[in-house]
């Protein structure tokens, strides 16, 4: 819906749902060095230095166990897995009787790390005021997506441990995934407070981590992010 939030959008566009009303908005931070708000102030503490493992991905395959289930025919789990991006970071798709199963290594396919992304950030995340988070780093990471949702026979989802001041957001983790095999975040950050008015964002609603966890927390649209107005067949599908 064009009077939407851009920012709100993220979950709904990453998978690439068929969108019905008017025009969309071409607006993105393409031209920008973050999507945080101009008045923000570029923090100059030094990077934060990490000795993340490289992920061997085939060996970690090879080590998973399997619960007996049943492989899907449904046509949703092929729909979805076909939007599924094939530069090389998705490592692994497949479909059982529940779930579309996604093993990814977590990183975009530019350069996270880059000063055009990471760099780019006002305020990253940072270690307790001693350096702030600027690179990117593989993860290994496994997502289920449902291929029927079920609401909950009582219909109310409590959270255990909801974010400050935020009934109902989890604390931590991803809420969705996005076709390149990102992790999608809520809008807010771990404090309770909007990843983007707290100048904590690259060009594509991005930042990483204590981990070097490269995610989104907002919509990753431009034509240097996930998917650009190129991706638009017309107003009403893309």
């Amino acid at each position: 819906p064009p009077t939407m939030p851009r920012h709100l959008l993220a979950c709904a566009l990453a998978l690439h749902p068929k969108l019905t009303g008017g025009a969309f908005s071409t607006a993105s931070c393409d031209s920008l060095a973050s999507c945080s708000p101009a008045e923000c102030v570029t923090n100059t503490e030094s990077d934060c230095s990490f000795n993340t493992p490289t992920v061997d991905f085939a060996t970690a395959m090879q080590t998973l166990s399997c619960k007996t289930c049943t492989q899907s025919t449904a046509s949703v789990c092929s729909t979805l897995a076909s939007k599924l991006k094939t530069d090389g970071h998705v490592k692994a798709a497949w479909c059982n009787d529940d779930y579309l199963v996604i093993v990814s290594d977590g990183l975009p396919a530019w350069d996270a790390s880059s000063a055009d992304y990471l760099g780019g950030v006002p305020l990253p995340p940072g270690g307790d005021a001693v350096c702030r988070v600027r690179t990117a780093a593989e993860q290994l990471l496994a997502f289920k997506v449902p291929l029927a949702p079920q609401k909950l026979a009582g219909g109310a989802n409590t959270v255990p441990n909801p974010l400050p001041g935020v009934s109902g957001m989890p604390e931590a983790g991803a809420s969705a995934v996005g076709i390149d095999g990102v992790p999608i975040f809520p809008n807010y950050n771990n404090r309770g407070m909007f990843a983007w008015i707290s100048c904590e964002v690259d060009k594509c609603n991005a930042h990483s981590g204590k981990g070097e966890d490269y995610h989104y927390h907002g919509d990753p649209f431009g034509s240097q992010c996930l998917y650009s107005e190129a991706d638009y067949g017309s107003s009403t599908e893309h």
